[in-house]
């Protein structure tokens, strides 16, 4: 009876190990892992290992970066400004102290308007090279016949509204006047410009030149302002 006992129980161990089958080697759990995104918003909003961020943070990180990014944008815009009424300020001091030579100038003496006017643009110029201007100013002097009279002209109206504008604008706003002294230069010296490139041949040079000055007075006064000096 006990034997019989025994081979059952025995028997019953062997089935149940049987249906259990044998366990395989346990391996630990890993969780998955994605490459984050190499932009700025995913940056934002994920974190190094791929996963996403917390929502409330990834806001509060955005927020940041784009006040950030508005800052610097206002303080480039700031400075832009500030170097351009620094240039038109310098321009205005020093064609004022020109100006005032205007009374002792013989302006039906053409030689003598040149000069002058020459005076009055070289704060227009900027960083240009100074034998290139000269060249220019060289290349108006020499002008013959009807150019020569037209030239006087345009020199003659330039010097005497430049002067008019001075004289009125005592009480307006300083930039204002550095501003329309400036255009009124910048015209003058393009009229120049076109009638010297008109007298032009095959010369190269020349031409390359008359078309940097054109490009120079034509360009926005903040993008002359970089490297300039008080003139005088």
């Amino acid at each position: 009876m006990l034997a019989r006992r025994a081979i059952s129980r025995s028997f019953s161990h062997l089935r149940h190990d049987a249906l259990r089958g044998r366990a395989g080697p346990w391996l630990p759990h890993r969780p998955y892992s994605y490459a984050r995104p190499a932009t700025l918003s995913g940056k934002i909003w994920y974190r190094p290992d791929g996963m996403p961020r917390s929502r409330l943070k990834g806001l509060v990180i955005g927020t940041i970066a784009s006040g950030t990014l508005f800052t610097m944008y206002t303080m480039l815009t700031i400075l832009d400004e500030f170097s351009t009424a620094n240039y038109l300020l310098s321009c205005l001091i020093h064609i004022q102290r020109v100006d005032t030579e205007l009374a002792s100038i013989d302006l039906s003496d053409y030689q003598s308007l040149h000069t002058h006017f020459q005076d009055l643009c070289r704060p227009c110029f900027g960083d240009f090279p100074q034998h290139m201007i000269d060249d220019f100013f060289d290349d108006v002097y020499h002008l013959a016949g009807s150019q020569r009279d037209d030239a006087h002209k345009i020199l003659r109206e330039a010097c005497e509204e430049i002067h008019e504008i001075l004289v009125a604008s005592k009480e307006n706003d300083a930039l204002e006047t550095a501003g329309r002294v400036v255009w009124r230069l910048d015209q003058g010296l393009a009229r120049l410009a076109e009638m010297v490139e008109d007298n032009l041949a095959d010369e190269v040079e020349k031409t390359l030149r008359i078309r940097k000055i054109k490009e120079q007075v034509t360009k926005d006064p903040g993008t002359r302002g970089g490297d300039y000096e008080v003139v005088g």
